[in-house]
This record gives structure tokens, C-alpha cells and sequence, in this order.
């Protein structure tokens, strides 16, 4: 069985969504339950795309761990 890489996937959403890229580079957006499942892609594919993310989240169900390759990072705030 092949290792399943999620960043194979958030790419690929990525590569989909491109052509709002100009819609979306350097705009701010707050992703609420950023933290959880579906919040944490949101994430990924807008800083993919150049935009500021301010992520809120209370990790009632959301995970740290889903996003924290994003901490630290220049236009993602926790």
C-alpha cells in the first residue's frame, strides 16, 4: 500500500484553484476551526496562494499538529 501524502492532495487543490490566484495574493482571510480537518486545507491551499491567514481555532475537535508546518511562517497567524 502507498504512503498516503496529504500534500500530493493540497497541491493538486492547488493547481485547481490557480487561476483566482490574483483574487486571492496578499488579501486577508480568517479561516475559523482552522485547526480542524477541513479548516486546516483552507489553510494550506490560501497560503499556497499567497494570501494572510489569520487561523482561529478553540482545538475543541481541531489539532495542532494539523498545522503546525504553518507556525512561525510569514502570512499565517495563529
Amino acid at each position: 500500500m502507498a504512503e498516503y501524502r496529504i500534500s500530493e492532495d493540497i497541491e493538486e487543490v492547488v493547481k485547481e484553484v490557480e487561476n483566482l490566484k490574483d483574487k486571492i495574493e496578499g488579501k486577508k482571510f480568517l479561516v475559523t476551526g482552522g485547526a480542524g480537518f477541513i479548516g486546516s486545507w483552507l489553510c494550506d491551499v490560501l497560503y499556497q496562494l499567497d494570501a494572510k491567514i489569520f487561523c482561529l481555532d478553540n482545538f475543541i475537535t481541531g489539532s495542532k499538529e494539523n498545522i503546525k508546518h504553518l507556525l512561525g511562517k510569514e502570512n499565517f497567524e495563529m
